[in-house]
């Protein structure tokens, strides 16, 4: 089961919707949290939602690294991200800016929800709502070290696609525990 009030936040966002169904199908009941291989993809791209997912793996070296980018995410950036470091794919300096939110994801097992513009250099490229979800392997298993991502926007402006760099705003930040069944409810940092 997810979290208490975190359908609320994405009421008005169809798309983070049918996204939270998928993770929720995939929760195990032991630990809370959802296991890749349950993740209906069949399901996300019936709903439209698989161009906007995008999946980050800690690796070894504790860096964050995209492993899997959906065609709207592959649009946004340019480019594939796919196989690039946080740095390497945003920016310099992407990995202190973005990281530490991957890092409460997977340390505190919490699903993160961003509302706030994206930019393309110094231009508004449109208003953006993300969650993103700590994922395991397999049923019981290993600590969290995937984090699955799904975003919705409002009003492309398209001048921002002939700019180069991503940067994104957070104006509103909430976090809600994935708890074995019994649920939890959401903190605002």
């Amino acid at each position: 089961m997810l979290p208490n009030g975190l359908d609320a936040v994405c009421a008005d966002r169809p798309l983070l919707l049918a996204f939270l169904e998928a993770i929720d199908g995939a929760l195990d009941p032991v630990t809370g949290l959802p296991v890749r291989p349950r993740i209906d993809i069949v399901r996300l791209g019936r709903k439209g939602v698989l161009p906007n997912i995008w999946m980050i793996e800690r690796g070894a070296d504790g860096q964050f690294r995209y492993r899997l980018a959906g065609e709207e995410v592959v649009r946004n950036f340019g480019g594939s991200p796919r196989g690039k470091t946080l740095d390497e794919a945003v920016g310099p300096g992407a990995a202190a800016r973005y990281g530490p939110t991957y890092e409460t994801v997977l340390a505190d097992r919490v699903i993160v929800f961003h509302r706030g513009a994206v930019r393309r250099g110094g231009r508004r490229f449109y208003d953006g709502f993300r969650l993103f979800v700590p994922v395991v392997e397999a049923c019981g298993g290993d600590a969290p070290w995937l984090v699955l991502c799904c975003f919705d926007r409002d009003d492309v402006e398209p001048q921002a696609l002939l700019e180069t760099g991503l940067s994104y705003d957070s104006d509103v930040v909430r976090s809600f525990p994935l708890r074995p069944p019994g649920g939890g409810e959401a903190r605002t940092a």
